[in-house]
């Protein structure tokens, strides 16, 4: 008995730190955009209209660091806080166009709404009994499909189709948000008990994927409440 009361708050606590380093990955997301739009704005517009190439590098980047963050098991827990700030630094850039987009009625209503459907199916996935493996892999699949398909309809321009991806997209990662929570408290159990990855480590690369999962929820329901607006 004393022992779960144990695991029990160690999971807590562990929840806790993954919680607080995805909400720090945020804030400095909007910061880097806010800061960015509203101080140096048309220093920013004249760079991407001069170099444009300039967001591809941002993109590898990012995808450079979500690889490198991979390797939890072998980076110390320091070294994983600076990819991860890095990493929310180099999204914050790519936020800066999307008051550009967007107005901020529409920005504010997405980010609410967002927020209440990830903290609801992160819920879900930690209390559920339930595995949801099975449809964490589906989800899975479908989000290949649904990059492939994104990626045609960057030569076709085609509205209908953006608008079906958004709602297709905003379905997969509410699954994989649930999925990720229940994931991640397998894999604290897992850690405790069988030791591998470090379980400072395993917070930070939690919070990554809580953080994509937050952030695609967000844009899909942002692109879904515009076209409806």
């Amino acid at each position: 008995m004393q022992t779960e009361v144990v695991q029990d708050q160690g999971l807590k606590r562990f929840f806790n730190q993954v919680y607080l380093f995805m909400a720090i990955g945020v804030a400095i997301s909007a910061g880097v955009a806010f800061l960015l739009n509203y101080l140096w704005a048309s220093q920013v517009i004249t760079i991407l209209s001069q170099h444009s190439w300039l967001m591809w590098v941002v993109f590898g980047g990012e995808l450079a660091l979500v690889l490198a963050l991979s390797r939890a098991q072998m980076m110390s827990k320091a070294k994983m806080i600076s990819y991860f700030v890095l990493y929310s630094v180099l999204q914050g850039l790519t936020f800066t166009i999307i008051p550009w987009v967007y107005d901020l009625g529409s920005i504010t209503a997405a980010f609410l709404t967002a927020v209440v459907v990830f903290v609801t199916m992160a819920i879900y996935g930690r209390l559920t009994t339930k595995s949801l493996a099975r449809s964490g892999q589906i989800a899975m699949m479908a989000l290949i499909g649904i990059l492939a398909a994104t990626v045609i309809n960057i030569f076709m321009h085609s509205s209908t189709m953006e608008y079906i991806l958004s709602y297709g997209t905003l379905i997969v990662f509410i699954a994989l948000t649930a999925w990720d929570n229940q994931k991640l408290k397998v894999m604290y159990q897992q850690a405790t008990e069988q030791g591998g990855i470090p379980v400072d480590n395993l917070a930070i690369w939690g919070a990554l994927e809580l953080y994509l999962d937050f952030i695609n929820i967000f844009l899909s329901i942002l692109r879904i409440f515009s076209r409806n607006n």
